[in-house]
């Protein structure tokens, strides 16, 4: 399942793992194929289903979650991404 692979890409018990978790199924797809594989939206459209331009709503609205989550845990998703 993608829960067992996320602790490959992120660190589990990790603010970034805990925000991931708690996305929707459909973002924690498009999260771990994005960053952690390396897909390319067109390549997400075809696995989830839906159109590129979906993938790419779907991958833009879930990095806002992602954000907003760690905003409230007071982590900024660019200085992770900096790491």
């Amino acid at each position: 399942s993608l829960h067992d692979a996320l602790p490959i890409c992120l660190s589990s018990g990790t603010r970034l793992f805990d925000a991931v978790t708690g996305l929707s199924p459909e973002g924690q797809v498009a999260i771990h194929l994005r960053f952690c594989e390396n897909y390319s939206i067109e390549e997400i459209s075809v696995c989830l289903g839906i159109s590129w331009d979906q993938a790419d709503q779907l991958i833009e609205k879930t990095l806002l979650e992602l954000r907003e989550c760690l905003s409230k845990l007071g982590t900024s998703l660019s200085l992770m991404e900096a790491g």
